[in-house]
This record gives structure tokens, sequence and C-alpha cells, in this order.
């Protein structure tokens, strides 16, 4: 009886085991087919900073690092907690050679709370509200928001993709990638 128990508890961790290492290879085939994809960031947005909004289009100058909220995700969540991304931004300022942008596209039915909800956020760090889904109507941007937080390089090709503030380890990572591309 005790032998059944414990092969039960073993064949369950071996299980568990298994599909955890499922995941991980299914994470790292998703990121390997995001990386190097190109992404067109020049569209027509929603900016909103220290409580403003108006039109614009995202001009791409440098290196930038993308913290991406997709319609698929609570983007009245993500607003609520716009201010855990403000090391992203404070990071970018130190380091140097980057910008940091945060895009959300929200459901259509739910833009106009999004939009009041992110003016009164009142910000010191911009927002765009891609209103009309451009960037995941380009196809190139996983559902997976474990994949959310990437780099592109100047002409919009991803090549880090993960939050570089996580540990030591992924920052040095970021830095070594963000190094290559300033330097090419």
């Amino acid at each position: 009886m005790i032998a059944k128990r414990i092969l039960l508890i073993l064949s369950i961790i071996v299980a568990a085991l298994s599909f955890q290492g499922c995941e991980y290879v299914k994470a790292y085939r998703l990121a390997s087919g995001f990386l190097d994809c190109e992404l067109d960031l020049s569209s027509k947005m929603i900016r909103v900073e220290n409580g403003e909004a108006h039109e614009c289009e995202y001009l791409q100058k440098s290196p930038v690092y993308v913290i991406y909220y997709s319609p698929d995700e609570c983007s009245k969540c993500a607003i609520n907690h716009m201010l855990a991304n403000k090391p992203y931004f404070d990071f970018s300022k130190r380091q140097g050679g980057f910008e940091t942008i945060i895009v959300v596209a929200p459901k259509e039915d739910s833009f106009s709370e999004i939009l009041a909800l992110a003016e009164q956020q009142e910000l010191a760090f911009p927002i765009y509200i891609d209103k009309d889904h451009h960037l995941e109507a380009q196809g190139v941007i996983p559902n997976d928001e474990r994949v959310h937080n990437f780099l592109l390089d100047k002409e919009g090709t991803v090549s880090y993709i993960g939050r570089p503030l996580t540990s030591e380890n992924t920052q040095k990572r970021f830095i070594q990638c963000l190094t290559k591309l300033n330097d090419k």
C-alpha cells in the first residue's frame, strides 16, 4: 500500500517536471521565433504624459525598449499599475543609448475608459495608446505576454526579449545587446 502511494507521488512529480520542461521549451521557441522580426512603430497613436493626451506618430531614432500590453491583456489593470514600469524609464536615462516606451492596445470598446484612466494617472513618462491596433495588425508580436517586453534596434528589428531589470544576469545580457546595437 505504501509502495503504491510512493509510486503515485513519484509519478505526479515526474509529470509536473515534464510539464514545466515543456513550458520552458514552448517559451524558448516562441521567443526564438519573435527574435529578429521587424516591427514598425511609426503609426498614429495617442501619447499620454503628465495627464495630457494628444495624437502623434512615434518616430524611432534609436534603439527602443518596448513594454507592450495587447488587447488580450487587461488594459485597465495595466494603466492602474503603470508606476511599476518607472524603473525602466529610470534605467534608460541612467544607461543611455536607448529609450523606453509603453504601448497599450486596449480593446475597442474600452478605449475611452483607458484614455481617461491614463490621463488621470498624470505620469511623468509617456504611455502610447495604440487605438487602431497597428502593432498587432503587423502579425509579428506573439499573443504570449511573456514576450511583450523587447528591445528594437534602430531599424525596428527585435534584438532582445525579456525584462532586463529582473536580475543582474538579464541586465548584463541586455547591456551587451545594447552595446552591440550602438556599435553598429
